[in-house]
């Protein structure tokens, strides 16, 4: 039995156009029209992820 392991960072980013904006709306996020000119609006997630898994069996080498 191998353990396997790693690590990722995952960045994602969102920009909406025609003068909308991100809105939280309970649970969800929703993008609305914003009433003046916009400079930016931008929405930007970031995941640091660490897999995780067994291997079973012979190795391979």
């Amino acid at each position: 039995m191998r353990l396997k392991y790693g690590v990722s960072l995952h960045i994602n980013g969102l920009k909406p156009d025609d003068n909308q904006y991100f809105v939280r709306n309970g649970d969800q996020t929703v993008l609305e029209t914003f009433p003046e000119n916009l400079r930016k609006s931008k929405l930007s997630v970031s995941n640091l992820v660490f897999p995780v898994h067994f291997e079973f069996g012979p190795s391979k080498k």
